[in-house]
């Protein structure tokens, strides 16, 4: 049996706790202007990490959690907020992807589903789904899961830059079997993402 090594979220992690009593900064600013109001905070346990921590890398950066169904942390996305030229946009937590349903724990899978790109885009509406990345694969636990649990429909919203014919894909791996005629796709023509709607 191969040994899975447990995700911790990192070091400085610190649970943003009331927007309002935020002071402005630059991490208020990359809230606001995403629109990520107190009831998402909480929702998704969000937090940030310090400028002052010692691994350089992941300083200064919202910090985005997932959970599975039993509480268990599975993933973290680490994303800038200093807006500094240069600096990697994004940092996550090594971990195989195709294994994580990004959390697990907050889909109501008898409801309509969303599946976005982004994790940032799924904190913005109920029951979006994060693909993390811009492909959904027939191997993995979200393809195997949406075709055993989703009772809904489901709406494919890629970003505006994704080639039509993925999003297409996608559509036609999961239209069958039960599931068939409860898909669509929305194009992004106004918007960059979903998370700017």
């Amino acid at each position: 049996m191969v040994e899975v090594e447990e995700i911790k979220l990192p070091k400085t992690f610190t649970p943003i706790g009331e927007l309002n009593k935020l002071r402005k900064c630059k991490l208020k600013y990359f809230l606001e202007k995403r629109h990520i109001t107190q009831e998402m905070i909480d929702t998704f346990h969000l937090g940030y990490t310090k400028w002052d921590g010692e691994e350089k890398n992941i300083r200064s950066r919202i910090i985005i959690p997932s959970y599975d169904i039993k509480g268990n942390l599975t993933y973290w996305a680490g994303r800038d907020f200093t807006g500094y030229e240069g600096r990697q946009k994004y940092l996550n937590v090594k971990a195989d992807k195709k294994q994580i349903i990004f959390n697990e724990g907050l889909i109501e899978w008898d409801g309509d589903i969303i599946m976005v790109e982004g994790i940032i885009d799924s904190l913005v509406y109920p029951n979006c789904i994060p693909l993390m990345g811009k492909q959904l694969h027939k191997d993995s636990r979200l393809y195997e899961t949406i075709l055993k649990k989703a009772n809904g429909s489901i709406f494919i919203c890629l970003d505006s830059d994704t080639d039509i014919t993925e999003t297409k894909r996608i559509y036609h791996m999961l239209n069958k079997g039960r599931l068939k005629g409860k898909l669509r796709y929305i194009r992004m023509d106004k918007y960059k993402d979903f998370g700017e709607t």
